[in-house]
């Protein structure tokens, strides 16, 4: 049966606090706070008629249209079986509707004042929250009411979902949300049930109210619910504007969340980090629910505090085509400037000690202004950072199966490992791979261990690649360019062992192919061993290494400038073509002690004319500290060419060298000039030689 009901026409005129003078929190233009306005819509302020009902004598199974406005007067209606209560236009309000065996209402008739009990379900699994229905209270305001505000958007939440809501759909409201009067660090204004989709839209704005207390409120919660939908709104927090205690809290917590989506959502100037990942307890307790399935798409985050987006536990979490802007940066705030605090990342994987981040990606981000890193695993396994854009470091500390790969502008850099002690084979099996990086103080920084880095571009670096303590890894198929004064290509610190360079072509325009300070000096690293293999140089300046001991250079191709070793020991130089247009093609040095070196079977060349200045190669003793030694110097089979006033092949105050089998061409000076004893000086196709020193082959 269908009734519809015969009415008289006046006004309902709804009352708001939306003219309240509201907070205005944006430093930046990123996030617009609009001027408060009121939240009706048209269907808030329905043109309706009072309605001439009994409801008390609805028949069962019968269907009632509501077009008026119908006071109940504080009674509890009893309503049969199987009633559907429509809804157009009208409004029932001040009492109690008790529905029995699967009534069925429109959730435009529900407001604060019509209490629903029994067994109903709404008529559309879509709600509609309309704030002036339920009294939230919006715009600026005091601490109670934002505290009401959390209560009744948490009761008509439990409410709808109780009747069979899928979706809680948000237009225009804008409102501050307190929960725990700064005492506690958990509650949260908003949690969200299974099976739910808060859907928010650009008019949805919902706010931290700001405490004088360590704990800020948090916006939204998932706590071991799971196939939950958050999108579009404004989730803002109190930074700006929190007292002088310090502290703060989360805008949004997923723990323990499990097929999640977060889209679209705003989340900026929380007074800790925006949107945190986490797990209910421990892996290992029969109580541990994990996040898993986690997708954050299309999300901004702005200004938060400490990080914009913390992974600490979960499994199976994508984060794409999310802009992150500022994270850990400095705001000015009510209380005075509002600084950041650590970690200030733009993404962060951070498990603790028992927590687990299994199956990370990353994917086609944007991360400006980060106060620290844009990306950084500092823990967890299989992650994927691919196809973002970011102005600082990306990479991880102690992390395995990471692969940061086709990524087109990272131009902050790549940090590839932790040097620490306790970091070494705890990250393994990690690739750096199809990125560019341009601007950047380091293009890539790797230390620790099993690193395959591989067809990337670092464009304009300071340093093109700095290894440090590095072990077991391969760089190979690089390619690294810079027009920048007094660059580097290939930089080394501390060790490397078992460590390949290999097939990268470095161009740099005012600098130098490599500089290896102290690789492998120490006893320890006695037989490391590091191998730079088949690589193009086309430098402007001589490459450097120092202090170092166990390299094999080979097959490669410098032209420009070559390099020279000083202080360094037990070094292969075999089969390498070295052009130089300017310094010494190839040298070694001392002012402590240089030994146990094999030159062999290398090219040369100096194209350079400038007096005594452009030597093929040069050994040469500087200072008098260097010590007296038998240095076990192998010059052989090498051809070796200069033109002007020049030295094909000069050492001096060296011993224990032995040169046979060159070909040397000259114009105007000695093709070998020797200071030196104990030596042999042989087999060598060369137009003269000056040669002095005592107990000396010499043929």
């Amino acid at each position: 049966m269908f009734r519809k009901i015969i009415c008289l026409v006046f006004f309902l005129t709804v009352l708001s606090c939306a003219d309240v003078e509201k907070l205005d929190i944006k430093p930046n233009d990123d996030i617009v706070v609009e001027a408060p306005t009121t939240s009706n819509s048209p269907e808030e302020t329905p043109e309706t008629t009072e309605c001439i009902l009994d409801l008390s004598t609805v028949k069962e199974g019968e269907t009632i249209t509501i077009n008026c406005l119908l006071d109940l007067e504080g009674k509890t209606i009893m309503l049969p079986k199987n009633v559907t209560l429509s809804y157009d236009g009208g409004e029932i309000t001040n009492g109690t509707l008790n529905f029995s065996n699967t009534g069925q209402i429109d959730g435009r008739l529900l407001n604060s004042s019509l209490k629903i009990d029994g067994d109903t379900k709404l008529i559309n699994d879509n709600f509609l929250f309309l704030a002036n229905k339920w009294r939230i209270i919006e715009g600026k305001t005091i601490q109670s009411i934002a505290f009401n505000n959390h209560l009744t958007i948490q009761k008509v939440i439990d409410l709808v979902k109780s009747m069979g809501a899928k979706t809680f759909s948000i237009d225009k409201l804008d409102a501050y949300f307190e929960t725990s009067n700064g005492k506690e660090a958990n509650t949260a204004a908003i949690h969200l049930p299974s099976d739910f989709h808060l859907k928010m839209s650009k008019n949805t704005r919902l706010r931290v109210f700001p405490v004088d207390e360590i704990y800020s409120s948090r916006l939204i919660r998932i706590e071991a619910n799971s196939n939950i939908k958050v999108s579009g709104g404004f989730l803002i927090g109190d930074r700006v504007d929190h007292g002088p205690t310090k502290g703060g809290n989360v805008l949004f917590v997923v723990k323990g969340g499990q097929d999640i989506v977060i889209d679209n959502v705003n989340m900026s100037f929380g007074s800790s980090t925006g949107l945190t990942v986490n797990s209910v307890l421990f892996p290992g307790d029969n109580r541990y629910v994990p996040s898993k399935n986690i997708l954050i798409n299309n999300c901004v985050f702005d200004s938060n505090r400490a990080n914009n987006l913390s992974i600490t536990d979960g499994l199976d979490v994508r984060v794409e085509n999310c802009k992150l802007y500022r994270a850990g940066n400095e705001v000015k705030g009510k209380f005075g400037p509002s600084l950041g605090i650590a970690p200030r990342i733009g993404i962060v994987i951070e498990p603790v000690q028992g927590q687990v981040v299994d199956r990370v990606t990353i994917k086609n981000n944007t991360i400006e202004e980060s106060q620290t890193n844009s990306i950084l695993a500092a823990g967890g396994f299989n992650i994927v950072i691919t196809g973002n854009s970011a102005d600082a470091s990306v990479g991880w500390t102690t992390a395995t199966n990471v692969k940061i790969i086709d990524n087109p502008n990272l131009n902050g850099g790549i940090i590839g490992g932790l040097d620490l002690p306790f970091a070494l084979s705890v990250s393994s099996n990690n690739i750096i791979s199809g990125n560019t990086v341009k601007n950047a103080n380091t293009g890539v920084f790797l230390t620790n261990d099993d690193i395959k880095m591989f067809n990337n571009q670092l464009i304009d670096c300071r340093i093109g690649i700095m290894i440090r303590n590095l072990k077991d890894s391969e760089i190979y198929d690089n390619i690294i360019t810079s027009d920048k004064e007094a660059s580097f290509g290939i930089n080394g610190q501390i060790s490397a062992n078992k460590v390949i360079i290999r097939d990268n072509i470095v161009k740099l325009s005012d600098g130098r192919s490599m500089n290896m300070v102290g690789i492998n000096k120490e006893e320890e690293f006695i037989d490391h061993k590091l191998t730079i293999k088949g690589n193009t140089f086309e430098c402007a300046k001589s490459g450097i290494i120092t202090f170092s001991n166990g390299f094999e250079i080979t097959k490669n191709d410098f032209s420009l400038a070559g390099f020279g070793l000083t202080n360094s020991k037990n070094i292969l130089i075999n089969d390498n073509k070295i052009i130089s247009k300017s310094d010494n093609a190839f040298s070694i040095n001392k002012t402590e002690s240089s030994k146990n070196i094999t030159v062999t079977d290398n090219t040369f060349q100096n194209t350079s004319s400038t007096r005594l200045g452009a030597y093929g190669v040069r050994v040469n003793t500087v200072g008098t500290s260097a010590l007296s030694e038998n240095s076990n110097i192998v010059f052989s089979n090498n051809n070796i060419k200069v033109i002007g006033t020049n030295y094909a092949l000069h050492v001096t105050n060296f011993d224990d060298v032995t040169i046979t089998g060159n070909n040397i061409e000259n114009e105007e000076l000695a093709s070998i000039y020797f200071r030196g004893n104990n030596s042999e000086i042989s087999n060598n196709t060369a137009s003269s030689t000056d040669i002095e020193g005592v107990n000396n082959i010499v043929n």
